[in-house]
C-alpha cells in the first residue's frame, strides 16, 4: 500500500507524509512530523528520508489536498 501524501498549493516538487500532529494552543501554531517525498512529472515519487517537524497556522492546513 502506498503512502498517503500531502501537498500544499505552494508546494511545487516535494509532498509529505505525516507521522505525527499536535497543536499548540498558547503559540496558535500546529507542529506536524513529516517525512519529505520528492515528485515530479519524470519519475515516481520518492522519500528523501529527511524527517522534519514544521510548525504552520493552522489556517495552513486549508491549503492542503492529497496528492495523487
Amino acid at each position: 500500500m502506498a503512502p498517503l501524501l500531502l501537498k500544499h498549493k505552494l508546494m511545487r516538487d516535494v509532498a509529505f507524509q505525516v507521522l505525527d500532529m499536535y497543536y499548540k494552543p498558547r503559540l496558535g501554531k500546529v507542529t506536524i512530523g513529516v517525512i519529505w517525498w520528492n515528485i515530479g512529472d519524470c519519475h515516481e515519487p520518492y522519500s528523501t528520508n529527511i524527517v522534519d517537524d514544521i510548525s504552520v497556522p493552522p489556517e495552513w492546513l486549508n491549503d492542503v489536498y492529497e496528492y495523487s
